[in-house]
Order: C-alpha cells, then sequence, then structure tokens
C-alpha cells in the first residue's frame, strides 16, 4: 500500500466524518478525540497487509512523538517493522500544509532488523523541485542505521550515541536522597517535580497595551500607577534579558468612568477600541481595556525570580536553546514561557539556570520536544519532563561542583563568555558521571 492520507484534528472534521469514527471499532478501542484523522489510515491499512506486506506513506512527523500517538506506534511495533524512514525536515512538499514530513515504510513481520534512516541534510536547498531529491540519495541525505524502536517510548530519529547521552542523563538524575522524601526512586527527577511552569499573560492584542515615551510622557501620577514592565522573548539572550518594555494593565483598577479617571488611556485606546471588543476574552467579560487573560499573574507577582525561554524557538541545532533568568519586577507575556523553582527545593535558581543551559541537557530537549521541523515548542509539557540533577549534599565532591557551576553562572550573567558555558558543560558532565571520549 502507498498513500498520502489526511492529516486532520479532530476539531477540524466535519460532523459526518465524527459520526463515521464514532461508530468504528478500530477507532473507538485504541484512539480518542485528541487524536489526529491518520491515525485510522495508518491504522486500517496495517490491518488490511498481508504478512510481509508493505505500507509507503508520506506523513507529518508529529505522531512519532506525541502522547496521543503512542498506542498506534505500539500497535505497528507489536505486528511489524520499520524498514526505511526518510526525513525530509520543513522542505515545502505541500503548498497547503506547513510541517516536517517523513516518508516510511512498515513490513507486517514479527522480527527486528535495524532501521535505515534518511535524513536530509541541512544544507538542502529547499527551492530544488522535491520530485528531484530521490534522484540522488547520497547528495540530498545523511544516511545511518538505528535500532527498532521501543514500546511505550517517542521515535527518536538521532544515531545511537546521542539517544545513549540522554538515556544517561535520565539514569543520573534519578532520586538517591532519602532525607527528601519528595520523589519516586526509580525515576528521574524531572523539571516538573521541581518547579511550577507558567505561560504568559495573554493581552488578545499586544500593540494596544504598549506603552511609548510619547504616551508616558501624558500620563498622570494615577494612570502611571498602572503601568507594569514587560519582558517578551525578543528580550531574553544568553543566561539573561537585555530590555523591558512598559505595558498597560488595567484589570486590577476599579473603573466607575475611564475617559474621566483615565484621560489619556481612554484617548489612547479609541483608536483600538473596534478590534480590542473582537478579541477571545476567555469568558471573563472584561473590558475592552483589559487584557484578556491574565493566566500565571498570581505567581508572576510574587517575589521571586525566574527562568524563561520563549514558548516557540527556532533552532539550527541544540545549541540555540538558551535559557535565561529574569528578575522579580517583571511580567511575562504569552510569548515566554516561566519556571519558578519550589521553595523546598534548596538548589539554588542559579544552579538549575547552568543544568538547564548546559550542553547534555539541550541535546536532551533537541531530541524529546514535540518539535515541527527546526520549531522548538517550550509550553508546560515539553518542558515538564527534563531530567534534572539534585545535589547530595553529604557529598563533598557534588557540593563543590555544585558551587562552581554557580561561580560559572555568576559570570555569564554579568558577561557571557562561552569560555563559561564550557566550563559549565564540563562541571555537569561531571556531576552526572558523564564521560566523554
Amino acid at each position: 500500500m502507498i498513500g498520502n492520507p489526511p492529516y486532520i484534528r479532530w476539531k477540524n472534521l466535519n460532523k459526518g466524518l465524527k459520526n463515521e469514527l464514532d461508530t468504528d471499532i478500530l477507532w473507538k478501542n485504541n484512539f480518542n478525540r485528541l487524536c489526529d484523522y491518520l491515525y485510522i489510515f495508518i491504522l486500517k491499512s496495517i490491518h488490511l497487509l498481508k504478512d510481509d506486506g508493505e505500507l509507503i506513506f508520506i506523513t507529518p512527523e508529529y505522531w512519532f512523538k506525541n502522547l496521543h500517538s503512542q498506542n498506534l506506534r505500539n500497535l505497528i511495533i507489536n505486528d511489524c517493522y520499520i524498514d526505511e524512514i526518510y526525513y525530509l525536515n520543513e522542505v515545502d512538499i505541500f503548498k497547503s500544509v506547513k510541517s516536517s514530513f517523513v516518508i516510511f515504510k512498515i513490513i507486517k513481520k514479527k522480527i527486528k532488523p535495524k532501521i535505515k534512516l534518511f535524513k536530509i541534510k541541512d544544507n538542502f536547498n529547499k527551492i530544488s523541485i522535491i520530485e528531484n531529491i530521490f534522484l540522488n540519495i547520497d547528495q540530498h541525505f545523511n544516511f545511518f542505521e538505528i535500532d527498532q524502536f521501543k514500546l511505550n517510548k517517542k521515535w527518536l530519529l538521532f544515531k545511537k550515541n546521542l539517544i545513549d547521552e540522554c538515556d544517561q542523563l535520565e539514569g543520573s538524575c534519578v532520586k538517591f536522597d532519602k532525607e527528601r522524601e519528595l520523589f519516586s526512586s526509580n525515576e528521574p527527577n524531572t523539571l516538573e517535580k521541581i518547579s511550577t511552569i507558567a505561560n504568559g499573560l495573554v493581552s488578545g492584542f499586544d500593540k494596544a497595551f504598549i506603552c511609548d515615551d510619547k504616551l508616558y510622557s501624558k500620563l498622570n501620577k494615577i494612570e502611571k500607577k498602572y503601568l507594569v514592565s514587560i519582558v517578551k522573548s525578543k528580550h531574553l539572550i544568553k543566561y539573561k534579558f537585555l530590555d523591558t518594555q512598559k505595558y498597560i494593565l488595567l484589570n486590577n483598577a476599579k473603573v466607575k468612568n475611564f475617559k474621566k479617571e483615565f484621560p489619556n488611556f481612554y484617548d489612547h485606546f479609541e483608536p483600538f477600541k473596534s478590534k480590542l471588543l473582537k478579541r477571545y476574552d476567555y469568558k471573563n467579560g472584561i473590558n475592552y481595556w483589559d487584557w484578556s487573560f491574565l493566566r500565571s499573574y498570581k505567581i508572576q507577582k510574587t517575589n521571586q525570580k525566574k527562568i524563561c525561554i520563549p514558548c516557540k524557538l527556532r533552532i539550527k541545532n541544540y545549541e540555540d536553546i538558551n535559557f535565561s533568568l529574569v528578575d522579580e519586577n517583571n511580567l511575562l507575556t504569552q510569548d515566554v514561557t516561566s519556571i519558578f523553582i519550589n521553595k523546598e527545593i534548596k538548589e539554588d535558581i542559579r544552579y538549575i539556570l547552568g543544568f538547564l543551559n548546559s550542553s547534555v541537557v539541550k541535546k536532551w530537549i533537541f531530541v524529546n520536544n514535540n518539535n515541527r521541523g527546526n520549531v522548538l515548542e517550550f509550553s508546560e509539557e515539553p518542558l515538564k519532563n527534563i531530567p534534572i540533577k539534585l545535589i547530595d549534599w553529604k557529598n563533598n565532591s557534588e557540593n563543590k561542583i555544585y558551587n562552581k557551576i554557580i561561580h560559572h553562572v555568576d559570570k555569564n550573567l554579568k558577561d557571557y563568555d562561552v569560555k563559561n558555558s564550557k566550563a559549565i558543560d564540563l562541571l555537569v558532565n561531571d556531576l552526572l558521571n558523564i564521560k566523554k571520549d
């Protein structure tokens, strides 16, 4: 069988197709309404194959990794083996669909040979005609072999040594400290277990809430009290942030007569009023001068520093992943995800910052993120499973490494230097007992 199944989320299916799936035994037994329409095409095709039959499909890559397709991946592993995969990254195959694509060949036979993996080269000319990329495989693809995928695991398209390094990181972050009694002893400590991960505030229309110098010069004393300092993704650099922007935040103001009480704000918002009224307000019944959704506002207003990263990040390789420290006085908008370390955690936030910025952790993120091509997503879901090494405070060696990591982080916070980052990499590897060739 050779095919290009439709890629449609449940919410975008028409009523007839939804009704059909609701009565389909295969769908009901294996999938749910968070699954994609293409899953049933793959599964039904496998059911129709005879022994030794071949299935060749072109699809987006995302079902190789996401949680809701795990059952489908397990069914494939139980009945078949994957013979070949062509990873096409973000090559423009279909004008109407932007995604990271794969072509895969599955054979219905219970043997476990190596998977032949062909990954499009980074320097591939995207202007090239797609029909011609397979005429010279060596020119356009890197080839290597990987083991068959395992049950309940993501299908990761990377060389074994990189996967092994990520597994070693997880193994080195398993709980050891009996005094903590915080976590399971057979699973790694993760970012979710030591922190609160929060998405930024949603204005619904950023342009209307920015207070530039011209507007600021007009404001009265009362109006100035309702300005906040915002850090956006464009302000984040390696380890720290460069700048902030003043924004208007009136959600907590008890306004009786907007024009009279806030005359300069009234004049400012008037040109934006029609667009502001059309925003999605998350059923909060907000005024047009309010932000749409103050999610995470409570924790953002606490006197805590936070580690931040853009919620979406286009990268070339793992080295482009960077976490930044933002101080207590700044709020964050929806294009930034923030990490607040729990109060019971003894480790300093600077240690966590250095650990997250280490090469081995960034490799783990690069491998395990549910990315779309070269765009990584950093919402709570992909961040929460990052393995974190907590310190054995009774171990003098770990204490010394911990202090050295903070020392180099402090240097990078003052003036970033790649030498400090390399020193942190070596220290984290020592802490994790990861030996490099």
